[in-house]
């Protein structure tokens, strides 16, 4: 323990200072300078920070994997959601960046363009649209030769791997011209795992 006006080593008990006779304020327990990381050497020090870190690295990743991202079943939210909205931008945030630029470039036309015509096709289809409630009541995970089959099929037309496939089945519940229209129903919906992130397969439809 120092003294904490001239520096000069005290006891632990010590009151006041015998060099400055200042007097010293009591420690709390777990303060640094009284607990054992104060002890550690540099590099102990260092690698319990680096500990600490990546605990809370694998904390946030857990967190939003679970809660918030792009988790398999936000994909599915996100699709209804760019339905309820009737949001051609929105939609094409479901589909993988490599389906849109090969669908561009067989098509000729830019990013605008495709997001233009996509906006019609679904202004026909849905802008009557006010809600739509999505509740999820069953899953089922594809199994390994399933996801292969799928994912040669489009590494053969994309270039794109597949790594997960599950399908989900929803109770959808839509809401039209101000709730004087609702309509109910369930079908299934199946989201992909491409890289480290899902998309919605009928998304990908359009």
């Amino acid at each position: 323990m120092n003294c904490t006006n001239c520096g000069s080593p005290l006891t632990n008990d010590a009151a006041f200072c015998p060099q400055c006779g200042a007097k010293q304020e009591s420690m709390p327990s777990g303060a640094p300078g009284s607990s054992g990381f104060s002890k550690l050497s540099k590099t102990q020090r260092v690698i319990v920070l680096i500990c600490i870190i990546v605990a809370v690295v694998m904390i946030l990743v857990l967190i939003f994997g679970v809660f918030g991202g792009n988790s398999k079943k936000n994909a599915v939210k996100d699709y209804f959601n760019a339905i309820e909205k009737c949001d051609a931008g929105r939609m094409m945030d479901c589909i993988p960046d490599k389906v849109v630029d090969q669908f561009m470039d067989e098509e000729d036309m830019s990013r605008r363009e495709m997001e233009e015509e996509l906006q019609d096709e679904m202004d026909d289809q849905f802008q009557d649209i006010d809600s739509i409630k999505v509740t999820f009541q069953d899953t089922e995970d594809w199994d390994k030769d399933d996801v292969e089959d799928l994912s040669d099929y489009f590494e053969e037309l994309y270039d794109i791997k597949i790594k997960d496939a599950v399908t989900y089945e929803v109770k959808i519940r839509m809401e039209a011209n101000g709730g004087d229209d609702v309509k109910t129903e369930e079908t299934e919906i199946t989201v992909v795992k491409i890289g480290g992130s899902w998309y919605c397969l009928e998304a990908m439809h359009y």
